[in-house]
């Protein structure tokens, strides 16, 4: 081969190979999320890890460490992905505000660190790593919170009140921490929606029946009802996403009306107004100054009815 032709082959792979090295992080996010998207996990993770290998600086490292996880737990290879998410949990740069995938670019709330909190409580679960397994469920609800108005366990469709509600019980239940799964279940045990409800009378009637004594709880239970009482709940300023709205809200307060029962204050508002369809408005609060019809309303209730049947 002559020296000219040497040159001419040394500059096309110098091209070549400068073209290669042009690509950006973002690139490689784009060819990555392609993949993700075709199936090709093999070829999305590398695409991934290359990001965080040589980009390790880059804003979009937390959504690339949080989809790293994702596929990695997809794959059961549980070591990889809670890596990953704990580099979503000990990053410190702002998350990117779009993730791409299933419209949820288009929350701005949306919160990496409570996605890998959430997943990791996931994995320990399923490892049965119940304490671990806790620590990062609390961490997703009361650290990096996220606005969640539905979930689904079981099938079923559940408001996140509920949902959460479940996921703790169950843990203190198989921690033995019988006392707490009780109170995390009555937490929400007047809730409106039906097919929740139904789950969290479940799991308080498997509870009652294998660790209360069932005239003690029903004596209880008729006591606070009849007694249900009201304080003022404060509440901070913040916002709500409606559609692609942010709405923000004052900081202010509300009155909530409750029973006291097995320690725990069971908020009852929303049961009493929207059963009886009196819908919140200035006069709402007038409803509750009629103290036998709202007990005899509780007494219809699917905890009241539970305990009954004990």
């Amino acid at each position: 081969m002559s020296n000219k032709a040497i040159l001419i082959l040394f500059a096309v792979l110098s091209m070549s190979i400068a073209s290669f090295g042009q690509k950006t992080a973002e690139d490689y996010r784009g060819e990555g999320l392609e993949a993700m998207y075709q199936k090709q996990l093999k070829v999305a993770l590398s695409r991934f890890y290359y990001i965080v290998e040589h980009h390790p600086r880059n804003p979009m490292c937390p959504q690339v460490y949080f989809l790293i996880g994702e596929m990695q737990k997809d794959r059961g290879k549980y070591q990889q992905a809670k890596a990953a998410f704990l580099h979503v949990l000990n990053d410190d740069f702002a998350a990117a505000k779009s993730i791409d995938i299933n419209g949820v670019g288009q929350n701005p709330s949306y919160n990496y660190k409570h996605e890998a909190a959430a997943s990791l409580f996931q994995i320990y679960l399923k490892k049965k790593k119940y304490d671990s397994s806790l620590y990062y469920l609390s961490l997703a609800d009361t650290v990096y919170t996220s606005i969640h108005f539905y979930a689904e366990i079981n099938g079923h469709k559940t408001s996140d009140r509920v949902y959460k509600a479940l996921q703790y019980a169950n843990l203190y239940r198989r921690l033995n921490r019988i006392g707490d799964a009780e109170k995390e279940l009555l937490k929400v045990s007047f809730e409106v929606e039906e097919n929740g409800t139904n789950l969290v009378i479940e799991e308080l009637k498997k509870l009652f029946m294998k660790y209360e004594q069932s005239e003690a709880i029903k004596s209880e239970l008729l006591s606070s009802i009849e007694h249900f009482a009201s304080d003022s709940v404060k509440y901070p300023a913040g916002y709500v996403i409606d559609g692609a709205d942010t709405v923000k809200y004052a900081a202010g307060s509300y009155q909530r009306h409750y029973i006291l029962f097995r320690g725990v204050k069971v908020k009852i508002d929303d049961y009493i107004r929207l059963g009886n369809e009196v819908y919140v408005s200035k006069l709402d609060n007038q409803i509750f100054d009629d103290r036998n019809t709202v007990a005899a309303y509780l007494k219809q209730s699917k905890l009241y009815r539970l305990v009954q049947e004990l």
